[in-house]
């Protein structure tokens, strides 16, 4: 019971109607609910024809009363290890997984069921908050301390299901969540495993666009002609100036050469490229002409730049990336 300071007048205790109660009324509350010592300070009595009966304070008047007077034992405090910040992020993890138990996210991890549990990202998550190192060591020795708390004195053995259930009990959400998860066996690389199959079939399918679109890219420049006049052009040009040498009668080169081109001048006018010259020298026939201006259109479908060769080494590093995932996951599983 606390009582408040006096309200304004427009306060809405300013608007309660005023109640008659007799001295009956008054005697019947203060034998049923009267603080007894409350009552005692104030030099008050109750009637001695009265029943005794247990009198606790107003706080605890919906409460049942207690013999003595003593207040029943609150529950012990949880057991706790984990900072509050990773306390959050792991609650934060939990909470994306309400429609399972924690025994059953164990569960689904223990067995890598994916189908109808967990999805790639969530398997993610649990990977991302799983403890390890000195955390898991840590949280292990509070599952211990737990068992030992819930056992029944001189219990041996290994602890029960209902024994390690309870002693999770005593821990706090987060404590208790963790330790489920680290009672997995290989847990986190299950988590990999069920993340990569779960995404698996995004990566194949990107992985194929990816390379159709260079297939795509490879067959347009096949079908070239104006690509292959110009091909033609440079190496007879490669092989007019490398002839009498062990490069010369060459009959392709590297495209990578190509690059180079602009870079080498004339000796005698240095604003002129070895590319100025070849590119003058095909527009200067009638064949040569028509192939620059249809080149654009025959291959504007091509990657610019080094788009192909990075598309194409990122399948190579996937693919091996996959490899090594499934060569590890084999060993340690």
């Amino acid at each position: 019971w606390r009582k408040l300071a006096d309200q304004p007048g427009h306060s809405v205790w300013a608007q309660l109607p005023e109640l008659e109660w007799g001295d009956d009324a008054r005697a019947s509350l203060r034998t049923a609910f009267a603080n007894r010592r409350a009552a005692d300070a104030a030099g008050t009595t109750t009637p001695s024809s009265s029943r005794r009966v247990s009198r606790v304070p107003w706080s605890g008047m919906f409460e049942p009363a207690t013999p003595g007077g003593i207040e029943p034992d609150s529950p012990p405090p949880l057991l706790q290890l984990l900072e509050l910040r990773r306390a959050n992020n792991i609650n934060i993890v939990r909470a994306q997984l309400r429609h399972l138990r924690t025994a059953d996210v164990a569960a689904a991890v223990s067995s890598m069921d994916v189908d109808d549990c967990l999805t790639g990202d969530q398997a993610l998550q649990l990977l991302a908050v799983l403890p390890a190192g000195d955390e898991a060591t840590a949280l292990r020795a509070l599952e211990t301390e737990a068992i030992v708390g819930a056992r029944y004195p001189g219990a041996k053995g290994e602890p029960t299901a209902d024994e390690r259930a309870a002693a999770r009990a005593r821990m706090r959400d987060a404590e208790r969540f963790s330790c489920e998860l680290l009672c997995v066996p290989c847990g986190a690389r299950k988590l990999a495993l069920i993340a990569l199959r779960r995404s698996l079939p995004q990566v194949v399918s990107a992985t194929a666009a990816t390379l159709g679109a260079l297939a795509d890219a490879a067959r347009e420049a096949l079908c070239s002609h104006s690509l292959r006049v110009l091909l033609a052009t440079f190496l007879r040009v490669g092989n007019v100036l490398n002839s009498g040498t062990v490069r010369g009668g060459a009959h392709a080169f590297d495209l990578r050469v190509l690059l180079t081109c602009d870079a080498i001048k004339s000796s005698s006018d240095r604003t002129h490229s070895l590319m100025d010259h070849v590119v003058g020298f095909v527009r200067g026939s009638e064949a040569g002409a028509a192939a620059l201006r249809a080149l654009p259109a025959e291959l504007g479908g091509l990657p610019v730049g080094d788009e192909g060769s990075d598309a194409l080494s990122s399948v190579v590093v996937q693919l091996e990336q996959l490899r090594f995932d499934l060569a590890a996951a084999r060993e340690e599983l």
